[in-house]
């Protein structure tokens, strides 16, 4: 049995580096600044713990810090 990826690999994606359509609109409002927030208010969220775990996920992809 193969290991697992330690966050959940997703096998939807062939690369798993490249960003959905989704997650490409919220990277764009992350680098506009905006907070968690904001960007659920653009994207008609209310759960801003769903907008957190896709920045997580991006940063992740991304080999960006998380600081």
């Amino acid at each position: 049995m193969a290991p697992r990826s330690p966050i959940g690999a997703d096998h939807r994606f062939k690369d798993p580096n490249k960003l959905t359509p989704g997650e490409e609109k919220v990277y764009a409002l992350m680098k506009e600044g905006k907070s968690y927030k904001e960007i659920a208010q653009s994207l008609g969220v209310k759960n801003i713990a769903g907008v957190n775990s896709r920045v997580l996920l991006i940063r992740e992809k991304l080999g960006l810090s998380n600081g």
